[in-house]
């Protein structure tokens, strides 16, 4: 079943559906990741049988999550809450020095084309925003926060989000003012449930700060991005296609 549209004003709640509807959508989007799953362990099998698994780099990973309702919205592309960001990533380094492990580092899908090209011996341009995260790697060490930002140049609404660890700023923007503020303890409140902003608190001023300097440092460091009128007739149906452009 496809959910109702997401009101377009993102500080109001999108239409609601029974609890049981909300269940069957569930176990139909568990269904689509068991099948993805299945497709996954035929694709490593091939790999093994033709000797090419230790040869090769494999990459899982989403480019979003999905919603279902747990902050009054449907799937994604409406805000910066955890089911919308959180996104499996799990590498087969070919060849690999690394033990299987888990990473708790926090990282970016801006890492992911940094890895790929030190996993192929190659170098990081200066330009890049992201970072090599192969186990060992430094920035495992040293990174503090990461961003997620939710934007587009036709809607005048704007999401930036600032996580750390423990906590997690969201803000909210309309045309350039701020419409909302929320911070979150994500080891206490995994959910994102209560926020701890509220007149007097001084970890809200600080993350505010925070966000305002990060904010600033991406715009700083921002490229100048090619206009659509730049791009192929090709690419841009193609960014059609993944709907990226109308």
């Amino acid at each position: 079943m496809i959910p109702p549209a997401n009101d377009p004003d993102p500080l109001r709640p999108s239409p609601e559906l029974p609890p049981e509807i909300v269940e069957n959508m569930i176990q139909e989007y568990d269904a689509e990741i068991l099948f993805s799953d299945y497709l996954v362990g035929h694709l490593i099998q091939m790999l093994k049988e033709k000797g090419l698994y230790n040869r090769t780099l494999v990459i899982l990973l989403a480019d979003h999550g999905e919603e279902f309702y747990e902050h009054r919205g449907w799937l994604h592309g409406r805000n910066l809450y955890g089911p919308s960001l959180w996104v499996p990533l799990i590498v087969h380094f070919p060849s690999s020095p690394f033990p299987p492990q888990r990473v708790e580092t926090q990282v970016s899908l801006v890492d992911i084309y940094p890895t790929i090209l030190r996993t192929l011996g190659l170098n990081i341009p200066d330009e890049f925003a992201g970072n090599d995260i192969r186990p060992g790697s430094s920035v495992l060490e040293t990174r503090k926060e990461i961003y997620s930002e939710l934007l587009d140049p036709e809607d005048p609404y704007r999401f930036f989000a600032l996580i750390d660890r423990p906590h997690k700023a969201i803000q909210l923007t309309k045309a350039g003012n701020e419409l909302s503020f929320e911070l979150y303890d994500r080891l206490q409140d995994p959910a994102e449930k209560h926020n701890l902003t509220g007149p007097g608190s001084t970890l809200e001023t600080s993350y505010r700060e925070a966000v305002d300097s990060a904010k600033n440092r991406l715009q700083e460091n921002a490229l100048e991005a090619e206009t659509v009128e730049n791009l192929s007739a090709d690419v841009i149906e193609r960014l059609k296609g993944l709907g990226y452009l109308n």
